[in-house]
């Protein structure tokens, strides 16, 4: 946690400010992983945890834009081309001849 601290991620939140401002907790355990005789200890948050009558950190976020690629769109676009059609049906034609030659 002090690393957290050090590299200002979280602070430490007074009973002062605790008062004054609107504040949204982030609840935490740690999970202790025991490999090749060495303990590792690593810090889990949980966002989606929430107090009776208050929203939890993920709701209080903005929803940002979608980063992922559309799948379909990525599909199409490798199914169309040349060289992934040639290859599809080259492994198809040695997969029917009993060649092995390819997963499709």
């Amino acid at each position: 946690m002090q690393d957290y601290i050090d590299k200002e991620q979280v602070e430490i939140v007074s009973h002062e400010t605790h008062n004054k401002e609107r504040l949204f907790y982030l609840p935490h355990h740690s999970v202790k992983e025991i490999a090749n005789e060495e303990t590792k200890c690593r810090l889990v948050f949980n966002a989606s945890a929430h107090s009776p009558g208050h929203l939890s950190l993920n709701n209080a976020l903005e929803i940002g834009p979608y980063l992922l690629p559309n799948i379909m769109a990525t599909l199409l676009r490798f199914r169309l081309s040349k060289i992934a059609t040639w290859k599809f049906i080259a492994s198809r034609a040695a997969w029917r001849r009993g060649w092995g030659g390819g997963d499709a």
